[in-house]
């Protein structure tokens, strides 16, 4: 059975095409958000400091690459004891890079990430989701939204260099579907 990861930025799609698929699949899901709200180290209380969020989009985007290289351990892990298992578990979040994924062979592993580069989308999307981005001042909320489509193209870069899939978040109303072609 296989490992299946769904990464890319915040607010794409991720946990609601990611939930869709793990009812339908009986299988269970590992959200690196939850392991990075749990975890004390340094390089993931970024996004927990409202003052990040003043940092320019660049350094925004080093941290959460930071945050996904500081998460992998705990998510190979994982990977590595579903495997042994010989059980389906789907993993979904930001943190998975596309070259770390090279550590696993065949079809054992099968991934996806999802972008987008439009920032008006992220806007809406945002704004309509989270109180959080909505309390901060409209520069912040530049930065976040920056810092989300500079991540998503790192992502595509990085998926391009490595072999892997990635899709754009739109048209949402396909999203699951797409990502379970994608692995096919």
């Amino acid at each position: 059975m296989p490992v299946l990861i769904v990464g890319g930025p915040s607010n794409v799609g991720k946990t609601t095409a990611a939930s869709a698929i793990a009812e339908q699949m009986g299988c269970a899901v590992l959200a690196v958000d939850d392991l990075a709200r749990r975890s004390t180290a340094p390089a993931l209380a970024f996004e927990r400091d409202p003052a990040s969020w003043t940092r320019p989009p660049p350094e925004l985007v080093r941290l959460l690459i930071q945050k996904g290289e500081a998460l992998w351990p705990e998510v190979q892990t994982a990977i590595t004891e579903t495997l042994a298992r010989r059980q389906t578990l789907l993993v979904e979040g930001e943190g998975p890079a596309p070259a770390a994924l090279a550590t696993f062979s065949g079809d054992e592993v099968r991934s996806a990430f999802i972008v987008e580069l439009e920032g008006e989308v992220l806007n809406r999307t945002l704004t309509s989701r989270s109180a959080a981005f909505r309390a901060l001042p409209p520069a912040q909320q530049a930065n976040v939204i920056a810092m989300n489509v500079g991540y998503g193209r790192w992502l595509v870069e990085e998926c391009e260099r490595a072999g892997e899939r990635w899709l754009p978040s739109q048209p949402w109303s396909t999203l699951r579907d797409r990502l379970m072609q994608a692995w096919a």
